[in-house]
C-alpha cells in the first residue's frame, strides 16, 4: 500500500494533536501546556521524515518537551497549578543549553484556593 505524503497543514495538525497528548500527561499535576506556532514549526522541521511520516514526532516531543519539563518538576521550577508555554528560541530568547525550546512558566493559584499575585517566571536563565 502506497500512501500520499501529508500536506504541511496536516502535519501541523499532527504536531498539535501530539502536543495535546503531551499536555494530558501533565494534567495530574494541574499543569497546563501551551505550544506556540513557532514551537510547532520547529518540532515539525526537526522531527518529520518523509520516509517515516509523522511517527518520529512523538519521540521528538518526548525528548524535547516531556523530559525538560519533568526535570523542572523535580527541581521545583515547575510547580503544580501552573501553565507552561513552549516556544521556539530566538536570538533574544535562547533556549537553555541542550534544549530545543524556551519554556515560560506562569502560576496563578497558591494553596489551591485563592488567586495570588500573578507569578511569572521564565525557565530560561539567559533571558534578560
Amino acid at each position: 500500500v502506497v500512501f500520499s505524503p501529508l500536506s504541511p497543514g496536516h502535519l501541523h495538525r499532527v504536531v498539535r494533536l501530539q502536543a495535546m497528548e503531551v499536555g494530558r500527561r501533565l494534567r495530574d499535576k494541574d499543569i497546563g501546556l501551551t505550544i506556540t506556532d513557532a514551537a510547532c514549526a520547529r518540532a515539525l522541521a526537526e522531527s518529520y521524515n518523509p520516509e517515516y511520516g509523522a511517527r518520529p514526532m512523538r519521540r521528538y516531543l518526548e525528548r524535547n518537551i516531556i523530559t525538560p519539563l519533568s526535570r523542572r518538576i523535580i527541581a521545583g521550577e515547575l510547580p503544580d497549578h501552573s501553565v507552561v508555554t513552549a516556544d521556539g528560541p530566538t536570538p533574544r530568547r535562547p533556549a537553555r543549553y541542550g534544549e530545543a525550546f524556551v519554556f515560560t512558566i506562569e502560576g496563578s493559584v497558591v494553596n489551591g484556593d485563592e488567586p495570588a499575585a500573578k507569578m511569572r517566571r521564565t525557565a530560561n536563565p539567559n533571558r534578560a
